[in-house]
């Protein structure tokens, strides 16, 4: 048993090592801010200057608790002392922008910094403030907590359709599930399924991908149904959008331009709209149908983007940027 899971470990078929990072990320790189557990804010937070390794990738944050190239990068200068960037851009989102999967040169956010130029020739420096599982009230929670510091010259959100979740419900029953634990004692069972994936890690991510695969997939009770009139959107869609009118008022105060990348796919109507009552612009970052039947996942157990699925959205982004005016054509 010990030779298969070490021939897991290093094979990693199907990708399974996507369920361990993830739960590493949640248990070593965040940490929860002193005004967590609201219905209108953060959750959690990528905690500043920690290292993870994914297995097929690593994951690191500077100073600020940006996803960086490695967990010695202090946070961005003061604006007024970078004075070789151009162009400052503070991208919010979840694991999309974040990049998850893939090392920190190959997100499309990094690679915006390395191919493009402001228009005075200048450098640009991209702030990557993507975080797993956030959605726009966590993210604009976040942009109030962080963003005068960093300073940003232009701010990028980009819609998903994390965007429609309900992130505070899930959060309560996290906690129900952490405070039953405490109080029962651990079964004998319970104790053996704890320590075969403490020691068995690519055997259990084999288990779960096999549950998730044979997990009845009958249509959903909204297949067929309008995305604007689908429950989760009737009730997800309306703290989004109070979400996105604070941060384009901070926005606006603040003398800073807002732009909206939209990766949501099926498409939410609500942003598009949005951006057209409130004339930020709006630009489309959804892979095509065709660009879903490419080789562009992770893994067959991660769809997150991988290294040629990033290329593509670094392509869409800088196209948007240079439509823009922000950097040079």
């Amino acid at each position: 048993m010990l030779a298969l899971e070490l021939g897991v470990r290093l094979l990693d078929p199907l990708g399974t090592s996507y369920y361990r990072s993830t739960n590493q990320y949640l248990q070593q790189s965040v940490v929860l801010p002193p005004d967590a557990g609201r219905p209108d804010g953060r959750l959690f937070e990528n905690a500043p200057g920690r290292s993870l390794d994914c297995g097929t990738s690593t994951f690191a944050t500077d100073g600020a608790g940006l996803r960086a190239a490695d967990a010695d990068q202090p946070a961005p200068r003061p604006r007024a002392q970078a004075t070789d960037v151009g162009l400052r851009i503070l991208f919010l989102g979840d694991s999309v922008t974040l990049g998850w999967g893939v090392d920190f040169e190959q997100t499309w956010v990094a690679t915006i910094a390395r191919e493009a130029r402001a228009p005075d020739g200048r450098a640009v420096q991209t702030l990557n403030a993507g975080h797993l599982q956030y959605n726009t009230v966590q993210q604009v929670d976040w942009f109030f907590a962080h963003a005068q510091a960093l300073e940003p010259d232009l701010v990028v959100i980009t819609a998903v359709m994390n965007d429609l979740d309900d992130a505070y419900a899930l959060y309560l029953a996290y906690m129900d599930q952490l405070a039953s634990a405490e109080q029962d004692s651990p079964t004998l069972l319970e104790r053996c399924t704890t320590a075969f994936h403490t020691h068995f890690h690519g055997l259990a991510g084999l288990l779960q991908y096999r549950r998730e695969m044979r997990a009845p997939s009958a249509p959903a009770p909204s297949a067929g149904v309008p995305i604007e009139e689908r429950e989760d959107y009737r009730a997800g869609w309306p703290k989004a959008e109070a979400a996105l009118d604070r941060l384009r008022g901070a926005c606006v105060a603040a003398g800073v331009p807002l732009v909206v990348f939209d990766h949501t796919t099926p498409r939410l109507p609500g942003y598009r709209e949005w951006c057209e009552r409130t004339g930020v612009p709006w630009y489309d970052l959804a892979f095509t149908p065709e660009e879903w039947a490419r080789p562009i996942r992770n893994s067959a157990a991660d769809a997150h983007a991988n290294a040629a699925g990033n290329r593509l959205l670094a392509d869409k982004a800088l196209a948007a940027l240079r439509d823009l005016g922000a950097i040079a054509r």
